[in-house]
């Protein structure tokens, strides 16, 4: 049988949320002939298991060890059959028509080297994430130090604005980056790049791969029309799941940095990194109000002064230069965020801010503040 897209996903103690992943697969891409691999980086969950006996049609390829998100990406990538590859992370759900939307958008331009959907933070799609961004020298200072260095307000106001066309757009539209959680492309493409790049464990390996397309010449595309929810920071709780310092995340910029933009980048950054302190935090400029979740968890209301009868962009980000961040539009001067989110949710400190909507030229925020979370 000919294979139209072959889903990846890597999976690790996941497997209630795995097991949702792979029923919304298959309802919502019944009119596809889809090749499922689940490549499991040794769960002591039942994972295989429960896919050997609920998913008998999916491929297994079950790990000795944890090999991490590009590697065991990559094993299955060598299994695949479709055209096209769907690498999808294993907590989210796909919406209906998502897969054969993004397929058409793919076929339909030999230019577009990769194209991801919208992607919501729960079932209510009320906060979109925003599309991923490429480290350069420069945004690396705005993000792990806080020195003012010159050009700051600069970089600010420019990935700002990519943010911007991103929450405007309605049809196709070019993007720097898509987020690991969901991203298609050609099979042979793929292939030819050498899959993922395994010095990337976890962390990164999307960014380096958007970088390596557009170095040979590719686009990377949002397809607004197609949607996915994401559950942002579920699968880091539940049992046996890998800590922070497993993931790397304070190696894998570094490591990105030096392959894309050479060592002295990664010498200028720890340099900045070793004169910051006599600045100030970054942060403190903002008000905070503090927020004491209970059990259950409770709702958080956000309101701020109404600008006459416009809408707003309400953006939150645990980054005060908001380079990720989630994002609702709204018709009110108020919004809620539910408990159960924060719930999931690593961090103590979530920074939020208000634009009028639709965004001007050089936004600046009506009103802006911290959650500080006790």
């Amino acid at each position: 049988m000919n294979v139209d897209v072959s889903v990846i996903i890597v999976s690790f103690n996941t497997a209630g949320l795995l097991r949702n992943c792979l029923n919304a697969l298959r309802i919502h891409s019944s009119n596809l002939a889809i090749q499922t691999i689940v490549v499991d980086n040794n769960s002591r969950d039942g994972t295989p298991d429960m896919v050997r006996r609920e998913f008998p049609s999916a491929v297994l390829i079950p790990n000795p060890e944890n090999r991490g998100f590009a590697r065991a990406n990559n094993q299955g990538l060598e299994k695949a059959s479709g055209e096209f590859v769907f690498l999808l992370n294993p907590d989210t759900e796909i919406c209906p028509g998502t897969i054969q939307r993004l397929r058409k958008t793919l076929a339909g331009d030999s230019g577009i080297g990769a194209v991801g959907p919208r992607t919501y933070l729960d079932q209510t799609f009320t906060f979109e994430v925003c599309s991923l961004k490429l480290l350069t020298p420069g945004r690396s200072l705005l993000l792990f130090s806080r020195l003012p260095f010159p050009g700051r307000n600069r970089i600010l106001q420019s990935v700002w604005q990519i943010d911007g066309r991103h929450w405007e757009a309605r049809n196709p539209t070019p993007v720097e980056g898509i987020g690991g959680a969901a991203i298609m492309m050609s099979r042979d493409l793929l292939r030819s790049m050498g899959g993922l790049d395994e010095r990337f464990f976890m962390g990164y390996e999307d960014t380096d791969l958007a970088a390596r397309l557009k170095s040979l010449g590719y686009s990377v595309y949002l397809d607004p029309g197609c949607k996915i929810i994401h559950l942002f920071g579920q699968s880091k709780q539940l049992p046996g799941s890998p800590r922070k310092a497993t993931y790397s995340w304070h190696q894998a910029p570094s490591r990105y940095l030096k392959k894309h933009h050479g060592y002295l980048s990664c010498v200028t950054l720890a340099c900045a990194k070793c004169l910051e302190s006599p600045f100030r935090s970054p942060g403190s400029e903002f008000s905070s109000v503090s927020y004491h979740p209970g059990n259950p968890p409770s709702d958080i209301t956000m309101t701020w002064p109404a600008a006459g009868e416009e809408d707003y962009l309400f953006e939150w980000s645990n980054q005060p230069v908001f380079y990720d961040k989630f994002a609702a539009r709204v018709h009110r001067n108020s919004i809620i965020i539910p408990g159960s989110l924060m719930a999931r949710l690593d961090g103590d400190r979530w920074f939020w801010r208000v634009f009028r909507w639709p965004m001007t030229r050089h936004p600046e925020p009506l009103t802006q503040g911290i959650i500080v979370v006790k």
